[in-house]
């Protein structure tokens, strides 16, 4: 027998990139679907503060055990540090926006809208140097047109008004939380590309995240406290809620930080914004929201778009 004939067994390679990319948006669409019970009774800034705290507490005894936090302090450049601060601050008030979206929102309209920070992050990208192929381009408009379908919901006249305006019939507005939606694609995007480029590369993929929790507890408590809010911290049931929201919510960013260590940060960006298909599906499984048909055509294009920016 010739060694032609020897039969080569087949082997898939698993990108460790796609592997974390996937599960990162499985944490956060679990973290995203707990929070929309947590704000509605902690509040946003109640609910993050706690959650984020949790979150700084937990990888902070990870870093002084393993020591990690003391070397890139002093290895870690001041520019890195620099950037991992601005982009802990963006980070911050994207997740406000977020929050704030999921609060006042419906979970099935605004997730995958606040999920289109992909291609926030694809652009810059662009902008930064790197190539994209036509696909990816397609992906970009089928986001931002799915997203604005998304957004559209029809609404009769005001209660009272029927006979007085009789011409008047359903008008488009947009629907609760959307604003706050965008904003948070836009800060989130900003957060995904600043973190991949700039400060991963330099801080290692756990400091960042600690930092990101570190600097969203400074910056939402002095808020809260001049603003006279409520800092006490949640008891009974609430407690399990936002220890949920803190460990889902910190699996899903250091996966996405391992990801952009390991592979390509588009790749890693457009995955996990598909946690909006896991919140959707918690949303209609659990909470039996319904959609109009122009919204679930918005949904599957914005869901289609973040797919094709990823080939």
């Amino acid at each position: 027998m010739t060694a032609a004939h020897i039969a080569c067994p087949v082997v898939f390679e698993v990108r460790m990139d796609i592997v974390f990319g996937l599960l990162s948006a499985l944490s956060f669409g679990s973290a995203d679907f707990i929070a929309r019970f947590s704000t509605r009774i902690l509040g946003v800034k109640r609910t993050l503060f706690y959650t984020q705290g949790f979150g700084f507490l937990v990888l902070m005894l990870y870093l002084l055990l393993t020591g990690d936090l003391v070397y890139y302090t002093t290895h870690a450049s001041w520019q890195v540090w620099c950037w991992g601060l601005v982009c802990a601050v963006i980070y911050t008030l994207g997740y406000l926006c977020l929050y704030r979206a999921f609060a006042v929102g419906q979970m099935s309209v605004v997730a995958p809208i606040a999920s289109s920070y992909a291609a926030v992050s694809v652009l810059l990208s662009v902008i930064s140097g790197e190539r994209l192929a036509p696909l990816q381009w397609l992906g970009i408009i089928a986001v931002l047109a799915g997203a604005v379908l998304a957004t559209l919901q029809k609404s009769g006249p005001a209660a009272g008004t029927e006979h007085v305006m009789p011409s008047t019939k359903t008008r488009r507005r947009l629907p609760p939380g959307v604003f706050w939606a965008l904003l948070a694609a836009v800060g989130l995007g900003v957060t995904f590309w600043l973190l991949g480029f700039a400060v991963t590369p330099g801080m290692g993929s756990i400091v960042p995240v600690w930092l990101f929790r570190l600097v969203a507890a400074c910056m939402i408590a002095p808020l809260m406290l001049v603003r006279r809010e409520s800092l006490a911290p949640p008891r009974g049931s609430i407690t399990a809620l936002v220890v949920g929201i803190g460990i889902f919510d910190m699996a899903g960013m250091l996966f996405s930080t391992l990801g952009f260590a390991v592979g390509s940060i588009a790749i890693v960006s457009v995955l996990s914004s598909l946690y909006s298909a896991v919140s959707i599906l918690l949303a209609w499984l659990l909470l039996r929201e319904r959609l109009q048909k122009v919204q679930w055509s918005g949904i599957a294009l914005l869901l289609a778009g973040i797919a094709l920016t990823n080939l």
